[in-house]
């Protein structure tokens, strides 16, 4: 795993799992630096045993959301780790 770069060989690709599309994606008016300002949240669904991890730059700004079983940690960790390290061009 590497901090704020790009998504090593070896590491899971989630991003099919991110319900978060281009079309009606909303660039901020402002110039947010992703590499130092990134955000993670996550819910708990019990009735179905389920997590949803929502990533943004700010309150305003979602650039991931998923939403996966709970068991499934091999997943959730790829997801964490792309929230937190891969580059999200579409917002810069």
């Amino acid at each position: 795993m590497k901090l704020f770069g790009k998504q090593e060989k070896d590491e899971k690709d989630v991003s099919c799992l991110n319900l978060v599309s281009g079309y009606g994606l909303v660039k901020p008016g402002y110039r947010q630096d992703l590499s130092r300002s990134r955000i993670i949240e996550f819910a708990y669904l019990p009735e179905n045993e389920k997590v949803v991890l929502l990533g943004s730059m700010d309150g305003f700004y979602p650039y991931w959301i998923s939403e996966t079983d709970i068991g499934d940690t091999e997943t959730n960790t790829a997801i964490v780790e792309s929230i937190l390290c891969k580059d999200f061009p579409l917002l810069h």
